[in-house]
């Protein structure tokens, strides 16, 4: 499996040129060979979209059938390339920060955070809610899992069950100085416990491909790109 991170600005409550950057990123991918593109955390709709006013953040909200969606499926599909996209999710008349696996332009997996860290500004809300289901599942024939912002670093047991293939992707607002001392010191040791493959993409800019704890390839935590992870090598 051919895996592009992508670390790019996406802006807050604009969606259209997010759309454009998604867009314009996929392409970017396709020339470079990969089968899947993974963006970080909230990528669709921005980190800054959700303002803590319910009825603002339903309509900023959006569903796996949305119009905005339904492009990037149609994409998917034009490309033959995989999507696997950070957004705010609204089901029916809940809100939850989600990531969704899009192959062949079909929703196939759809993952909700666990941990409450996106909503720290919304006091007894039940409308915006976290998931309950942390699972391991068969994707491109590996056993893959997905986590979602400090879920990983609050839960790790939940995210290391012997599967193949850890996808995380986060917001980590550092500087590449202020990260590298974080990751080295504070995550390494969660993280080199993880005999698999890891991918982070951050939606405050960087990636990491991670390899049985050792770092494979890296965009820095200040700078835009795209790198390819080849996880059958």
């Amino acid at each position: 499996m051919r895996v592009a991170l992508v670390s790019k600005k996406f802006d807050p409550n604009n969606i259209e040129k997010n759309i454009s950057i998604i867009i314009d990123s996929l392409k970017e991918a396709k020339e470079m060979k990969a089968e899947v593109v993974f963006f970080p955390e909230c990528a669709l709709q921005g980190n800054s979209a959700l303002s803590g006013n319910y009825e603002l953040d339903k309509n900023r909200s959006l569903s796996i059938f949305s119009s905005p969606m339904s492009r990037i499926c149609r994409e998917s599909r034009r490309l033959h390339i995989d999507v696997i996209l950070g957004y705010y999710e609204k089901d029916r008349e809940r809100i939850s920060d989600s990531e969704i696996i899009i192959e062949n332009g079909e929703d196939v997996y759809n993952y909700k955070r666990i941990t409450n860290g996106w909503k720290k500004f919304i006091v007894n809300d039940s409308r915006y809610y976290e998931g309950q289901v942390v699972e391991v599942f068969e994707y491109r024939h590996k056993r893959c899992m997905i986590t979602l912002g400090e879920d990983l670093l609050i839960c790790p047991s939940l995210f290391n069950r012997n599967q193949e293939i850890l996808f995380w992707a986060t917001d980590l607002p550092y500087t590449f100085e202020e990260m590298k001392d974080i990751y080295l010191n504070k995550y390494k040791d969660i993280l080199q416990t993880f005999n698999m493959d890891v991918l982070m993409v951050n939606f405050s800019l960087g990636a990491i491909h991670l390899k049985n704890g050792e770092v494979k390839e890296m965009i820095p935590f200040n700078e835009e790109g795209i790198i390819l992870a080849n996880l059958d090598d």
